[in-house]
């Protein structure tokens, strides 16, 4: 005994700023492309499994007959496309989410400098963030790399950007990070040397979550 699937599958690629580019319309035969609608030829052609032999003496009857049964196909599928997405980018692509800031201290790396302070934001959209250090209220502009920037997978980031510290100098260390959801940039102050005897590790990467304990 055998079994087959014909199926439909549709979808609606969009640009940058959510606006619909066109709509695609393929028939499938068991998960292979057999006959889809050409936008640019604005009608239905054999494509994939539907293009070899003996395949096509199937799949070319079947594009003529959609041809004559579904005219203007690709206008009616992109209309279809911007009412079904419409509401959806209002709540994905356009959404705008503040991010959640702290500063943490790391272990140092590559640096010699006993002391490394991480700021951290996270859980903000779209993914373009500011993230910089100040020092009693002055910029720091050396030592430091770009933010590391990664996705959440649940359409938040995330962010980092450390700071090699010299607890000789004291003063105030502040992080400010300033976001397209932000009406001000959110800043974090951080005062306080980590207790001698103790090293601070923070973990990060984990979507939305970050950890800090202190070992021995």
């Amino acid at each position: 005994t055998g079994g087959f699937v014909l199926h439909l599958e549709t979808d609606c690629p969009l640009s940058a700023d959510g606006q619909v580019l066109w709509a695609n319309w393929t028939l499938s035969f068991n998960k292979i492309p057999f006959v889809c609608y050409d936008n640019d030829l604005q009608q239905f052609q054999p494509c994939g499994l539907g293009e070899f032999f003996p395949w096509n003496y199937t799949s070319v009857p079947i594009s003529n007959w959609l041809d004559g049964q579904l005219p203007g196909q690709g206008q009616k599928a992109a209309a279809a496309c911007l009412g079904q997405t419409h509401s959806l980018w209002g709540r994905t692509g356009e959404r705008r989410t503040p991010p959640n800031v702290r500063i943490f201290p790391v272990t140092p790396r590559n640096t010699p400098a006993p002391i490394m302070l991480a700021c951290v934001a996270w859980g903000f959209f779209p993914s373009e963030v500011d993230l910089s250090w100040w020092w009693n209220g002055a910029l720091v502009k050396s030592g430091l790399g770009p933010p590391k920037i990664s996705s959440n997978g649940d359409w938040t980031y995330q962010a980092r950007l450390t700071l090699p510290v010299d607890p000789e100098k004291g003063g105030v260390y502040t992080c400010r990070v300033a976001h397209v959801s932000l009406t001000e940039a959110v800043t974090k102050d951080w005062g306080e040397c980590p207790t001698a005897g103790v090293n601070y590790v923070a973990e990060f990467g984990s979507p939305g979550k970050i950890k800090t304990f202190a070992t021995p």
